[in-house]
């Protein structure tokens, strides 16, 4: 079967989306499947659907809270399946969930969005210094080495830095009322 996404020559477009925002799908509909597995099951299957469907995504939509509706969908086709357990959660505290979790899913876009902004801000200096710092196997002892710099002044500017973006962020968020 041959999808219209496919059809339209949008499958780039659509693996790129995917991509992108397959973690944050999976961390939706995870805070909704209490089963690491048939969480990982509930994602295939939207993923899948999403891929049926792609052709009614619009180009310049929010495609996160797309793939969100049709993956709350796939839960709730889950929960109907699973009706035999006894262990359940009400659908109601289910779309509950959901909700505080589209959220806060909402809330670290935003809050990520903010960050990346504010570290493009950071003078070249301080943006190096946290580059070095989040460097696999990094360590302050080893930048002090490296910058001939006594350790606690590369703790200090570390801590005057994380402090700088902290507030950056904080602004930013406030400004757009997100804060």
């Amino acid at each position: 079967m041959k999808s219209a996404a496919a059809s339209t020559d949008r499958t780039p477009e659509f693996v790129r989306l995917l991509m992108q925002y397959e973690r944050r799908i999976y961390a939706y509909v995870r805070s909704l499947v209490p089963n690491r597995t048939d969480a990982e099951d509930v994602l295939q299957e939207t993923s899948r659907v999403l891929w049926e469907k792609f052709e009614q995504y619009r180009p310049g939509t929010d495609f996160v809270a797309w793939a969100f509706q049709v993956a709350r969908y796939e839960v709730s086709h889950y929960r109907r399946r699973q009706r035999g357990d006894r262990l359940r959660f009400s659908d109601e505290f289910v779309d509950l969930l959901a909700d505080e979790a589209q959220g806060e899913e909402e809330h670290l876009a935003g809050t990520q969005a903010a960050l990346s902004e504010c570290l493009e801000k950071l003078p070249p200096r301080d943006r190096d210094l946290l580059t070095q710092r989040y460097e696999p196997g990094a360590s302050v002892q080893g930048i002090a080495e490296r910058l001939r710099r006594p350790v606690q002044t590369i703790y200090s500017r570390l801590k005057r830095v994380r402090r700088a973006l902290f507030d950056c962020v904080q602004r930013t968020l406030a400004a757009e009322g997100r804060g």
